[in-house]
């Protein structure tokens, strides 16, 4: 009975830690992405756990004019999309095609606006690294969370969950990598608090540098129920193994 009981209850927990494997994003009707990247446009939509998300705006000006924007889903990169289960950080990896702003001089500007549904948001991240190979140079991404479309990519006051401020990687002298620069933002509200739609903007500058990925998490925390269930009944069964250790 008592190995029974103690195979059992690492089974459980061995469960648990099984189940932290990031479990990938989806098209929108849950299928799983047959590429390893796919292509984003305004109203492309695809899911990560419970969450939909929809594109509302993708818009390269300047120097980034030509860019294309599309989602990391190779399940063999350690930048795919995804949902860690056991935290419930879904993690968007955009990869950029066809950026031109690696120049002396060159100015450009992608605008990003999307929107998620179905889970409650604890808060936003950016993790980013620019790079150049013609000295100075730098990249700034400003975020806003809003609980409406933003007009003229402004959100209104009262509709603000989250202005995350700019988070800023620079090469200040040579060539090579700037700093790399991993931001995390909380909502104004109190963790779990806000609802989606959560309407997300970024503006992502470049000055004569670029990058070809850059990843934005939302801390949608909600505990899986057979997670909980896995790790009540491994405690459990240790329990009951000692009961019959001290019988």
């Amino acid at each position: 009975m008592k190995k029974i009981l103690v195979a059992l209850a690492l089974a459980m927990l061995m469960g648990v830690v099984g189940s932290a494997a990031v479990t990938p994003c989806t098209q929108a009707n849950g299928n799983a992405f047959v590429t390893g990247s796919f292509a984003l446009s305004q109203g492309t939509q695809f899911r990560c756990g419970a969450d939909l998300y929809t594109i509302l705006l993708i818009n390269p000006s300047g120097a980034a004019v030509g860019a294309t924007l599309s989602l990391d889903t190779n399940t063999a990169s350690n930048a795919m999309s995804g949902i860690d289960p056991l935290t419930g950080i879904e993690t968007l990896s955009f990869i950029i095609n066809g950026l031109q702003t690696d120049a002396v001089g060159a100015v450009g500007d992608i605008q990003l606006e999307y929107y998620e549904t179905g889970s409650l948001v604890n808060g936003l991240d950016l993790n980013f690294q620019a790079k150049n190979s013609t000295g100075t140079g730098g990249i700034t991404i400003t975020e806003v969370g809003c609980s409406v479309q933003l007009v003229s990519n402004v959100c209104p006051q009262s509709a603000l969950i989250n202005f995350g401020g700019a988070g800023t990687s620079t090469i200040p002298n040579n060539v090579g990598l700037g700093n790399s620069v991993q931001r995390v933002f909380p909502m104004n509200n109190p963790p779990g608090v806000t609802s989606a739609p959560l309407y997300i903007f970024k503006d992502i500058s470049f000055n004569n540098a670029t990058m070809s990925e850059f990843s934005n998490s939302t801390d949608t925390f909600v505990p899986e129920p057979v997670t909980v269930l896995l790790i009540g009944g491994g405690l459990l069964g240790l329990g009951l193994l000692k009961k019959f250790k001290k019988a």
